[in-house]
């Protein structure tokens, strides 16, 4: 029997954003955000990217919501949170009959002193985000998210 283990995403070659991309197209609620989600829009075929890193655009079946997530494996940065505004801003122009939230997605959040900015920034755009954290079990690989700030409406 296999003791569940927490795995860094970054570490695993194998387990690149189009390994993720997979995941999250095949179940989108590994994410904690809403149940029935569908994937509108992803980055995976763009040409310059960056290793460890995942842009999509979701939205909620019944509620209408577009949710603009933005990925990356390891730590928090500064560079995600711009890229962030930058995507949300964009989505929110090309498709203003809908409500945006901008989600930031990591694996490490806890302890970073970005979140002090991010829960600022929370107050001015509606926010979600997320501490995504990888576990191997005996079934695979299992994902726990935990919401680390909800700040919408």
């Amino acid at each position: 029997m296999l003791v569940p283990y927490r795995i860094s995403l970054g570490d695993k070659p194998h387990l690149d954003h189009n390994w993720m991309h997979n995941q999250i197209v095949a179940n989108p609620a590994v994410l904690g955000l809403e149940e029935d989600l569908r994937v509108v829009y992803s980055d995976k075929y763009k040409i310059q990217h960056v290793p460890g890193e995942l842009t999509m655009s979701l939205a909620g079946r019944s509620s209408g919501t577009r949710y603009y997530v933005q990925l990356k494996y390891g730590r928090i940065n500064d560079e995600q949170i711009v890229c962030l505004l930058d995507g949300w801003g964009h989505q929110r122009q090309a498709a203003p009959q809908y409500g945006h939230v901008a989600v930031l997605v990591a694996e490490e959040i806890t302890g970073s002193l970005l979140i002090y900015a991010l829960k600022t920034l929370g107050d001015f755009i509606p926010l979600i985000v997320i501490e995504l954290k990888a576990y191997m079990c005996e079934e695979g690989i299992k994902f726990v998210p935990n919401m680390m700030l909800r700040q919408v409406e």
